[in-house]
């Protein structure tokens, strides 16, 4: 009797222990590409959406500061420009039973900030990081009269002189 076996079936007796460190080494390399690359996806998402709060932070301090502002200007009944930087407003009814308020409206260019006070007892900081801070009337004549329009008010959040924003304000009760 001659022993005839085949050699697929001692092949597939022999079970199978593991990987192979060639297997074990590419599966890690494939694996850690993998997590650099998805840790990078994810950190420039949250990198973009905190971007994206600043500016909206930012966006609203800039409106806030414009809106007092246009609500004390609009109604002021005189103006003193005592720099580029600082002026005085006297706003009719804002006081103790309806008198009249004096609201000073001032930059800090130390402290970055932009201070809104008034003899009225408030004094509160309506800004921060303020690298620029600047007030230019708009002045015409009438007859003989030198008249005040507007005023252009310049402010900028950010050290890029580039990024100035410009807001005029209609004043309407200023002779």
């Amino acid at each position: 009797m001659a022993c005839n076996f085949d050699i697929r079936v001692l092949s597939s007796v022999r079970k199978r222990q593991g990987f192979s460190l060639a297997e074990l080494v590419i599966s890690l390399f494939i694996i850690s590409v993998l997590s650099v690359t998805v840790g990078m996806a994810m950190y420039r998402s949250q990198h973009k959406a905190s971007r994206s709060r600043d500016s909206l932070t930012q966006l609203r301090n800039q409106n806030y500061v414009f809106q007092r502002m246009e609500t004390d200007l609009r109604f002021a009944s005189s103006l003193m420009f005592v720099s580029i930087n600082e002026f005085d407003a006297i706003v009719p009814g804002l006081g103790v039973e309806g008198a009249d308020v004096m609201v000073t409206y001032s930059w800090d260019s130390e402290a970055l900030t932009v201070r809104r006070q008034s003899n009225a007892g408030s004094d509160e900081i309506i800004a921060t990081n303020v690298y620029c801070f600047e007030i230019y009337p708009d002045m015409f004549m009438e007859g003989e009269e030198v008249r005040l329009n507007g005023i252009e008010v310049t402010i900028r959040f950010d050290i890029d002189a580039s990024k100035n924003l410009h807001r005029y304000i209609t004043t309407m009760n200023i002779d």
